[in-house]
């Protein structure tokens, strides 16, 4: 219980407020991180080893530019596990609250991805996340100054940028909320500090994205 106080600066989740951000704007963010927990976890982040993205996705007007840098390769005893199982918890508890769940299926966080951008990059360009992804992302923000953005197409129409300080979690609707299957269009840019974010994700079925290839996030 200690270690999970130390990571968080919250004890619960404002799911009736979330939800209705979420279903009119598409993405929102909450604080979440205690700063030494965030501090904590920035140093687990750094220890990890992490691989390039490539620098275009996607064919035809689906092309997706990005620069970043990625990692999967979570140690057994990382506190990022310790985090994701403290969130889940908290959704868990937040949707019994709930007049009923907004989500088609019980929320799992089963994917676990950091994503590093470095200051001067591109970031990613507007793109949709693959529907394997349902419900709900999470989007920790260990550290860096940038800007996450939801739109209304490919090309950036209508930017409405989610306030993203390090500690905060950024929200993403996914199919699957509630009983739709929007997938936001959304993008990173205006790096200017190295910007860590450490992704949680629902993935169905699980693995899926070990058969494909796909814009990392955050």
């Amino acid at each position: 219980m200690a270690e999970t106080e130390s990571l968080l600066a919250v004890d619960g989740i404002d799911a009736p407020a979330i939800v209705a951000e979420l279903a009119e704007w598409g993405a929102t963010s909450r604080p979440l991180l205690s700063e030494p927990g965030r501090r904590r976890l920035l140093g687990a982040a750094r220890a990890m080893a992490f691989r390039s993205s490539r620098p275009v996705v996607g064919t035809g007007e689906a092309v997706v530019r990005q620069e970043l840098d990625w990692s999967d390769a979570f140690p057994a005893d990382s506190p990022f596990h310790v985090l994701a199982a403290t969130y889940q918890a908290l959704w868990d508890d937040a949707i019994a609250r709930l007049p009923a769940s907004p989500f088609a299926t019980p929320l799992c966080f089963n994917e676990m991805m950091m994503t590093r951008y470095r200051a001067g990059s591109i970031g990613i360009t507007p793109h949709r996340d693959h529907v394997s992804y349902v419900n709900l992302v999470a989007l920790v923000v260990l550290e860096g100054e940038g800007s996450f953005r939801v739109a209304e197409d490919r090309s950036g129409t209508g930017p409405r940028a989610v306030p993203g300080s390090p500690g905060c979690v950024i929200l993403m609707r996914a199919p699957g909320f509630l009983g739709s299957a929007v997938r936001p269009f959304h993008y990173v840019t205006d790096i200017r500090s190295t910007r860590t974010v450490f992704g949680l994700r629902h993935e169905s079925p699980p693995g899926a994205r070990l058969t494909r290839t796909r814009p990392a996030d955050g």
